[in-house]
């Protein structure tokens, strides 16, 4: 059985491409996924450019 840090960096690995999910963004929108933290990761993005550099990182 895996860990949940395993888990979740499995599912962080299947975030589709960025910049084809940018267009459906707001430009001012915020992501705050839970849990990043545990694994080291901003958990909170504001901005489409944001965002989107966080999915391309």
């Amino acid at each position: 059985m895996k860990d949940a840090k395993s888990l979740l960096l499995e599912d962080l690995a299947t975030i589709p491409d960025g910049e084809k999910v940018a267009p459906l963004l707001a430009e001012d929108g915020v992501a705050e996924p839970p849990f990043l933290h545990s694994v080291g990761i901003e958990p909170r993005c504001k901005g489409r450019a944001a965002i989107v550099a966080s999915m391309t990182s």
